[in-house]
């Protein structure tokens, strides 16, 4: 078995398909994601964690966004956790792969 090379030990290490977000469970039997909604954020507003952007900008983009839609008996919450890593690409999307499995749940 060939060793590690040091890029192996900069990659952050998978947790196997367990996301780091974890909303709490949902009662409502038939929520979905609303496609045009995923669609604005993978199109139009995403973070990628580039020096350039701000992370501050993109959670009131975020926000703001995430506030034009309602879901009926379903809390906030969980349509915010469900939403957001599908704001984030790149640099981004890898920290928040690299977080433990269900760290995040507010």
């Amino acid at each position: 078995m060939p060793g590690r090379s040091l890029g192996d030990y900069a990659r952050p290490i998978y947790n196997q398909g367990l996301s780091s977000v974890r909303p709490p469970s949902i009662a409502a039997n038939n929520f979905e994601l609303k496609q045009g909604l995923l669609q604005i954020f993978q199109n139009y507003f995403v973070f990628r964690g580039k020096m350039n952007e701000g992370p501050n900008t993109h959670i009131m983009d975020f926000e703001e966004i995430m506030n034009t839609f309602q879901y009926n008996g379903v809390s906030q919450v969980i349509v915010y956790l469900t939403t957001f890593p599908f704001s984030l690409k790149d640099d981004a999307k890898q920290w928040l792969r690299s977080l433990p499995t269900g760290s995040i749940r507010t």
